[in-house]
């Protein structure tokens, strides 16, 4: 049986998740579709820079299959969710969070 690929960018595309989630298997409880078009999948246990690491949504999708469930995410909005066995919420940036990436 063939599976389709979810998301609407190429699975070698990178993207950004957390040494947390590489390095100690932390669960991905926060992704963003950034409104300059990056994803994000995040631990939600920092925000430090120096935490980030890249790697594919290939790489994202093999560690953690259900972020498929929130592949049509729109640009500009995040899912939520409370454990890995949770379902995911979803809500767009809110306008302070948009400024920032339009340099506001």
């Amino acid at each position: 049986m063939s599976t389709l690929w979810p998301f609407p960018d190429a699975q070698a595309k990178k993207v950004y998740t957390t040494r947390f989630v590489l390095e100690e298997g932390k669960p991905i409880l926060v992704v963003a579709h950034d409104p300059d078009g990056e994803w994000e999948f995040l631990c939600a246990t920092t925000d430090n820079p120096r935490d980030a690491r890249e790697v594919s949504l290939a790489f994202i999708v093999d560690q953690d299959p259900r972020v498929a469930e929130v592949a049509d995410l729109p640009v500009g909005w995040r899912a939520f969710r409370d454990s890995p066995e949770s379902p995911w919420l979803q809500r767009p940036f809110a306008s302070e969070e948009l400024a920032h990436f339009n340099g506001g």
